[in-house]
């Protein structure tokens, strides 16, 4: 449960209380020598609470996995953050949370849109250990599609690729991230060196 008492009024007009009520089911097993499958479902479902003058009801829904193969990282997933009736701020609302892990980094649905996220991901990541002189070096990307809850409009997609290496106690990464919009935002790139 998350219960989010929002209780100042210049705030989004306190439409960012809301309570939470939900489930969640990890876990993870070996399936073959050297490859394991970890997985997660989610369930929540959302609605105003307190001094939120909107009333409504969203629910959120995940289903990840994701293969660890040798060096292989395989991962697909579908997450749902649900619309009530395409009005500002009655979707399923994360304000205390980062979305940057979740729906990509370039940032696009920082608040969720008013007609909800549908948003169908798969990534593959690789990792190498002691490849000339770099004690680990390691590449991922991971693919969106994001699509309205309601009204089944398709936002746009999103590439995320990072690349890191550690020298001893040294690590360095390199992330991308490219936003293509087709209803929803701008097209965005961003690149992040650290």
């Amino acid at each position: 449960a998350y219960l989010i008492d929002q209780d100042e009024a210049a705030v989004q007009g306190y439409r960012l209380s809301s309570q939470s009520y939900g489930a969640r089911l990890t876990g993870g097993r070996a399936i073959a020598p050297r490859v394991t499958l970890a997985y997660q479902l989610s369930w929540a479902r959302q609605s105003d609470y307190h001094h939120n003058p909107a009333r409504y009801e969203a629910d959120y829904w995940l289903a990840d996995a994701t293969f660890d193969i040798r060096s292989w990282k395989l991962n697909a997933g579908y997450e749902v953050l649900g619309a009530d009736s395409g009005a500002a701020l009655t979707s399923f609302q994360t304000p205390l949370g980062s979305v940057f892990k979740f729906q990509g980094w370039a940032d696009k649905l920082t608040v969720t849109p008013p007609d909800g996220v549908r948003d169908f991901h798969a990534g593959a990541g690789y990792g190498w250990k002691k490849l000339r002189g770099i004690d680990a070096l390691g590449l991922q990307a991971v693919w969106h599609r994001y699509r309205s809850d309601r009204l089944d409009r398709h936002y746009g997609d999103e590439w995320n690729v990072l690349l890191t290496a550690q020298v001893k106690k040294t690590q360095i990464s390199a992330r991308y991230a490219r936003y293509q919009a087709d209803r929803f935002a701008t097209d965005t790139s961003k690149f992040w060196l650290q």
